[in-house]
């Protein structure tokens, strides 16, 4: 990682296979609502772009994450064309609205000010439905389906 943020500020880190993004937040859910789910991300059509991660912040609830200081259209365009259609096929989406972060360390303690980072480019060509399972040792995904942008 371009910054070394388990040296400056203690916590639990996001461990590296569980690094994502959350487009929309859609909880437990039964077979068929997963079926249209699918249905409705076969049918987004987002060019792929360029996403610089260059922002590290912390939440009042200790969560420090990675964003973007501008975000690109695309990603926006994602966003709302997935919350669209989600909301149209009658999912009721998780608030609060998305915000493009990554989740780097949760129940953190320590100074983040003056803390650098180097800029990570992230070359977006797809997306995905993940399936989350909580175990002793951490949430663990399940990749249902990965749609390529266009």
């Amino acid at each position: 990682m371009a910054c070394d943020v388990e040296r400056v500020v203690e916590g639990r880190p996001t461990r590296p296979a569980t690094l994502h993004m959350t487009l929309a937040f859609l909880g437990e859910r039964q077979e068929e609502e997963v079926r249209l789910a699918l249905a409705v991300g076969a049918w987004i059509q987002v060019p792929r772009f360029e996403l610089v991660l260059d922002r590290i912040d912390r939440w009042p609830n200790g969560i420090v994450w990675m964003g973007c200081s501008k975000a690109p259209w695309e990603l926006g365009a994602l966003a709302h064309a997935l919350a669209t259609g989600l909301e149209d096929a009658g999912f009721r989406v998780a608030e609060p609205p998305f915000f493009p972060h990554v989740t780097l360390m949760r129940r953190s303690r320590g100074r983040l000010e003056g803390l650098a980072t180097e800029p990570i480019v992230w070359s977006v060509a797809g997306f995905a439905l993940m399936e989350s399972q909580r175990l002793q040792s951490g949430a663990q995904y399940r990749e249902l389906q990965v749609w390529p942008l266009t």
